[in-house]
């Protein structure tokens, strides 16, 4: 419905409504193609019934529609909805990023534990390694004891060493996720 078309019902209603209060019984005589182009005037519209009565109708703008056809109080509800709907998404983003800081956090904490599993197995391989390496110089140990002691040796540190990259790198997660750097870390790196 066009704004035009709103003004004129709103002008059919005005003169059915001058026509029941002055006590005529017929509408006033049909508004001509002029007057209705004439609607978004300040000039009134005048009509006379078939007994006579001059009706001057003055129309009056009372905006009870928007520009885009919808009611104001559609238009509040629709905002008052739209701003639940931002509070919502608010509230769910400030979740979600105490969420992620903690999940960080748990994760550097869980990779700083493995640290230290990590070195002690790192540690109890070195000491297998040189107790094989021993055995092997004194002619007790055969090459192959040897060289498994050494592979897992070398997959111990391999393993604390990622330990190390995991821990570091969590802690690069838990920086950006809280968006200020951390102060100095407490684990060595050998």
């Amino acid at each position: 419905m066009t704004y035009k078309q709103k003004h004129l019902a709103m002008l059919m209603v005005a003169s059915a409504a001058l026509t029941m209060s002055t006590g005529c019984q017929k509408q006033p005589k049909e508004i001509s193609e002029k007057e209705k182009a004439g609607l978004l005037d300040d000039t009134p519209l005048k009509a006379q019934d078939k007994y006579g009565a001059q009706v001057t109708v003055y129309l009056v703008d009372v905006p009870l529609y928007n520009k885009d056809g919808t009611r104001q109080k559609d238009a509040y509800m629709l905002t008052r909805a739209l701003s639940k709907k931002d509070f919502a998404n608010y509230q769910n983003t400030k979740q979600n990023i105490h969420l992620e800081v903690k999940q960080a956090y748990l994760n550097m904490v869980t990779a700083q534990e493995s640290i230290t599993v990590s070195k002690l197995s790192m540690e109890q391989a070195q000491e297998q390694y040189d107790m094989a390496a021993g055995r092997y110089k004194v002619g007790l140990g055969d090459a192959i004891e040897l060289k498994d002691a050494e592979t897992t040796f070398r997959n111990a540190q391999l393993d604390y060493y990622n330990s190390l990259l995991k821990y570091h790198v969590s802690a690069a997660n838990l920086e950006r996720v809280m968006g200020v750097p951390l102060e100095t870390t407490d684990v060595d790196l050998l």
